[in-house]
């Protein structure tokens, strides 16, 4: 728990740990909550009550609480004004009546050619695909999986 304390106090990026299968231990939870005191991205923490005391549960549950509500914070304060601020990911679904361009404009997104004898979807269709934005292009990081592939993960 001390190092994995230590690399939690320079982190940047960890929203979620769980730890409810380690044994951290009351020392252990004394190393995290010193951590948390620096941390200010990790908003979830997963860990048994047998692990550790209420007073360190409490210290945790306070600095997880904090980091919370500063990261609203940011956002809110962000997105009222006119600063720019990355965008790390999100997840986009189309919903709408048949042949109402849903598959036109995911293609489209995706940097693929318009099908004009595009055959519709039946049921749901899913793609993944990843891209990276730096000054306003586009750059493509992972292909779009296969109709196999997305068949398969769509029943998975």
């Amino acid at each position: 728990a001390k190092y994995l304390a230590s690399g939690l106090k320079r982190n940047r990026s960890l929203v979620r740990l769980s730890l409810h299968e380690s044994a951290v231990g009351n020392v252990g939870a004394k190393y995290l909550v010193e951590a948390l005191k620096w941390n200010q991205s990790l908003t979830r923490l997963f860990l048994s009550m047998k692990q550790i005391g209420m007073d360190e549960l409490r210290e945790c549950q306070e600095s997880l609480e904090r980091n919370k509500n500063a990261k609203k914070n940011r956002f809110l304060e962000t997105l009222n004004s006119n600063e720019k601020a990355p965008w790390n990911r999100t997840r986009i679904m189309f919903i709408g009546h048949a042949k109402g361009g849903k598959t036109a404009t995911i293609r489209s997104l995706l940097g693929m050619r318009f099908e004009p004898k595009y055959v519709s979807s039946v049921g749901a269709s899913l793609t993944e695909y990843k891209r990276r934005i730096e000054h306003n292009h586009w750059s493509k990081l992972k292909k779009p999986k296969t109709k196999q592939q997305m068949r398969y993960s769509s029943r998975h």
